[in-house]
C-alpha cells in the first residue's frame, strides 16, 4: 500500500515549491503502529517558478500520473493501492491508474458529479450507445437525504481508540464531457456526535467493500506521523528560526535515506 502526501504536509518554506512524497505503509514486526516509509519525492513548482526557470509546467495530477508509472515500471506484478488527498482527485489520474492496474483511493468533494450506467441497449434503441446514464444526487444531497440508509462502523480511530461512524456507500461512474466513464465506490461517512465534518472517499476498485475502503484510507495518516517523528529527530524544532525555516524545506526528502537506514 503506498500513500501520497497531503497537500497541507508537502508544502515548503520556499515559495513556490512543495514536495510531492511516495510513501509505502507497513507494520514493523515489534509494533502495531502502521508506518509510511518514503521512496519517491517530487520538486514540483508553481507555473511563475516554472517559466522562471524555462520549463514547462506540471501540475500535481500530471507528476502523480509520473509516479504512478514509475512504481508499476518497478513492480509490474504486485497489486498497488494509492492514497491520497482532495489534490489527486482528478479524473485523468484516476483512469491512468486503473490503466496501470493501480488502485486510486482518494477523498473527493460532496459536489462531485457522479453518473449511473449507461441502459442496455436493445436491438429497437436507435443513436449512438450512450456512454453514461443519467447524472446521480450529489453527495451533498445524499448527505441531507432522510431516506438515506447509513451503517454503522466502528473503527480504530488513529490509534485513539475505537470510535463508531456511520457509513453510506454506493456504485456510480466519474465522468466528464469528452473523458472515458470511470467506475468508483463511493463511501460518504459522517460523525453522530456531529464533532467531525463529513467526508467522501473515491476508490478506483468499485469491487471493494465499504469496509475496507474506509480502513484502507485510514492508512494514509501514517505517513503525517512519519513526517513529525522524523522532523523530531532531526531536531528541527530546536533549532532557531532561520535555520528551521531553511531546513523545513528538506524534510520531506531528507525522510527518505532515514527511512532506508
Amino acid at each position: 500500500m503506498i500513500v501520497l502526501s497531503p497537500a497541507e504536509s508537502a508544502k515548503s518554506s520556499s515559495p513556490g515549491l512543495r514536495w510531492i512524497v511516495m510513501a509505502v505503509v507497513v507494520t514493523l514486526p515489534w509494533t502495531k503502529q502502521r508506518w509510511a516509509l518514503p521512496f519517491l519525492c517530487v520538486l514540483a513548482t508553481t507555473p511563475e517558478v516554472s517559466e522562471r526557470l524555462g520549463k514547462r509546467h506540471k501540475t500535481v495530477g500530471m507528476w502523480a500520473h509520473q509516479m504512478v508509472s514509475l512504481v508499476r515500471r518497478w513492480r509490474t506484478l504486485r497489486s498497488i493501492k494509492l492514497m491520497g488527498d482532495t489534490a489527486y482527485s482528478i479524473l485523468e489520474l484516476g483512469l491512468h491508474a486503473k490503466a496501470q492496474q493501480v488502485t486510486l483511493v482518494t477523498t473527493g468533494r460532496l459536489d462531485a458529479v457522479r453518473h449511473s450506467p449507461p441502459p442496455e441497449r436493445t436491438r429497437h434503441t436507435i443513436g449512438r450507445p450512450r456512454v453514461v446514464g443519467q447524472r446521480l444526487p450529489s453527495l451533498e444531497q445524499v448527505l441531507q437525504d432522510p431516506e438515506t440508509v447509513w451503517q454503522k462502523l466502528t473503527l480504530d480511530w488513529y490509534s485513539e481508540g475505537e470510535r463508531t461512524v456511520e457509513i453510506s456507500t454506493g456504485t456510480a461512474l466519474w465522468y466528464r464531457y469528452g473523458s472515458d466513464p470511470l467506475p468508483i465506490r463511493w463511501v460518504l461517512t459522517r460523525d453522530p456526535s456531529g464533532k467531525h465534518p463529513p467526508k467522501a472517499i473515491f476508490s478506483t476498485d468499485p469491487t471493494q467493500t465499504a469496509e475496507q475502503l474506509v480502513a484502507d484510507f485510514m492508512k494514509r495518516w501514517s505517513l503525517e506521523v512519519t513526517f513529525e517523528e522524523g522532523r523530531a529527530q532531526m531536531a528541527h524544532r530546536d533549532a532557531t528560526p532561520m535555520v528551521r525555516s531553511r531546513y523545513s524545506s528538506f524534510d520531506s526528502f531528507a525522510l527518505w535515506p532515514s527511512s532506508a537506514s
